[in-house]
């Protein structure tokens, strides 16, 4: 009798999307006022992932219970579904608007939450750096219970701010 964990997102899908962020995150960021470019259409898909989200975390507890429950598979069934909207957002064309920007650095925040190990390597560790980043520069709206992208079990059973470990 065994309980299943969250299935892991691919850590290359990882290392793509956050290098994107990278290249075109800084062009976002340093865009004059009075030329600002079409808007993008990542933006559009925030109310959906925050949907996805709620019902990830309404479900959650259901990791604890045996493989072959209805609390699991509804669990895993709602973690695939943010895990799969979060990559659809952060695999579209690279954002050309801090808008665009904070989607995509939200959906990565979503899918990749509490991802990173304390054991990390340096390529992880400036990964989860630079998605944090882009979420604070971006101000990128994360909910108050997300937890942040660096997994921290010492930490796990305090609260935290509100500000997430970005």
């Amino acid at each position: 009798m065994t309980s299943s964990c969250a299935p892991v997102p691919n850590r290359r899908a990882m290392m793509a999307s956050a290098l994107t962020l990278a290249a075109y995150g800084a062009a976002a960021a340093g865009l004059p006022a009075g030329n600002a470019p079409p808007p993008d259409p990542h933006p559009e898909r925030l109310p959906e992932l925050l949907r996805l989200w709620a019902e990830h975390k309404r479900t959650a507890f259901g990791w604890g219970y045996l493989s072959d429950t209805t609390e699991n598979h509804a669990a895993e069934d709602a973690h695939d579904a943010l895990v799969d909207a979060c990559m659809a957002v952060a695999e579209m064309p690279a954002p050309r608007t801090m808008a665009g920007l904070a989607a995509v650095a939200t959906a990565l925040g979503l899918a990749f939450e509490q991802f990173i190990p304390e054991g990390a390597d340096d390529v992880e560790r400036a990964l989860g750096a630079m998605v944090g980043a882009a979420l604070v520069v971006s101000g990128a709206p994360m909910p108050v219970d997300w937890k942040g992208l660096f997994y921290r079990p010492a930490a796990a059973s305090v609260a935290l701010d509100g500000e997430g470990s970005r």
